[in-house]
């Protein structure tokens, strides 16, 4: 009968250990590598967020985002009254807010590292006609701030499926298009 020296056993058993927790490791260090690599692409989505890195933009330089995440709001452009380097814009779906409200088509946050520097804000809505239908609205529509006041707005066209409408902002925050 061969018997195994305890000496032997404890070394097989820290080298086990050992293996476990590079695997372990090597496993996180591959995740958090993805997530770096997704999220230096610019756009980057996640839980119904929009993040845009500005690396620099010059003092009135248009800045076009879409806003895939909020219902109705196909793009915007933001423009900054000054020389923005290493900025973010964030773009925010606020959808439990607009079930609320049945004259509410959509609620979202438009955020910014360099809040004081904003111009001003050009919002460009999409809205799917079956959706005022299904909400019993007409096509009065305005964008409102958090406030409650009444945005520029403008109704720019009309096709069979869809209304399309613009809006001005010289701030960030909180807006909703609903009815007027």
């Amino acid at each position: 009968m061969v018997t195994k020296k305890k000496g032997n056993n404890l070394k097989e058993d820290k080298e086990a250990k050992a293996r476990k927790v590079f695997g372990i490791a090597f496993v996180g260090l591959f995740f958090f590598s993805v997530f770096l690599i997704l999220s230096s692409f610019g756009t980057f989505t996640i839980t119904g967020q929009a993040v845009q890195k500005i690396s620099q933009l010059n003092q009135g330089t248009p800045f076009p985002m879409e806003a895939k995440d909020v219902p109705e709001l196909e793009t915007l452009e933001i423009r900054f009254k000054d020389y923005v380097k290493s900025g973010k814009v964030w773009v925010e779906n606020n959808d439990n807010q607009s079930n609320s409200d049945k004259k509410t088509i959509a609620n979202f946050t438009i955020m910014t590292t360099d809040t004081g520097k904003v111009e001003i804000i050009k919002f460009n809505f999409k809205v799917d006609r079956q959706t005022l239908v299904s909400k019993e609205l007409t096509q009065d529509l305005a964008v409102y701030d958090s406030e409650g006041n009444i945005l520029p707005t403008e109704f720019v066209k009309g096709t069979t499926n869809y209304l399309y409408y613009t809006a001005t902002s010289y701030k960030v925050g909180i807006f909703s298009l609903r009815q007027k």
